[in-house]
């Protein structure tokens, strides 16, 4: 599939799924279908938020490449580690030399446990709360630990303003128009700063979906 602009300047680049059967060996989507999504940010810094999993890299290197050079990379943000997330982490450590991994502290923690990234001083640790320059536009960083795995966060791009909630608004199926509408909607609750409004609406979400309410707290 290729690239769609979601907003100026901030692009999908992930891809879609339609030979897996079971998804992480338990949900049936073959008739679904599943997507790996991916974003590209592009301003003085380029950005790309989550990568993908390994079984459709080729694809997902020439849509990402139809958009942006790799050795143009300055940021790779690591929300979440699973590998339909960050399955080619290891690929963009040798194809993207220069490019620094955003993530979270526990994330950095992690990683060596699991892959083989020898420079530590490649990634590049983020706080809750936290903010990074692009140019015209900046991320703003949000640790949700055990919304889904303890090194989970979430990314906010301030201007013109989008949400990226890696695993809470997670839907089988391949990449709809639909999961537009609910990021567009989430993201002005973010612009307009409605934070402990939008994060409680997504624990709620979350809680109705598993059954089990969680202990974490909305960012205040």
């Amino acid at each position: 599939m290729k690239p769609v602009e979601i907003k100026p300047g901030i692009f999908w680049v992930g891809v879609n799924d339609q030979t897996t059967d079971l998804f992480e060996g338990l949900w049936p989507v073959r008739k679904e279908g599943v997507s790996y999504n991916s974003y590209l940010i592009v301003d003085k810094k380029k950005v790309v938020i989550d990568l993908i999993k390994p079984i459709k890299t080729e694809e997902y290197l020439i849509g990402l490449e139809s958009m942006v050079s790799l050795k143009e990379i300055d940021y790779i943000v690591l929300n979440h580690l699973e590998p339909d997330h960050a399955g080619l982490l290891m690929t963009f450590s040798q194809l993207a030399r220069q490019a620094k991994f955003i993530c979270s502290a526990k994330a950095a923690e992690m990683i060596p446990k699991f892959l083989k990234v020898n420079n530590a001083g490649r990634f590049l640790v983020v706080k809750d709360g936290e903010t990074i320059g692009l140019g015209e536009k900046s991320l703003q960083f949000f640790s949700t630990p055990f919304l889904h795995w303890p090194e989970t966060m979430m990314t906010f791009e301030k201007a013109p303003g989008y949400f990226f909630p890696v695993m809470p608004l997670v839907a089988l199926g391949q990449f709809m128009a639909e999961f537009l509408m609910m990021n567009l909607i989430l993201s002005s609750f973010m612009k307009k700063k409605h934070l402990d409004i939008m994060l409680t609406l997504l624990l709620i979400i979350v809680s109705e979906l598993s059954g089990q309410l969680r202990s974490w707290q909305p960012y205040p």
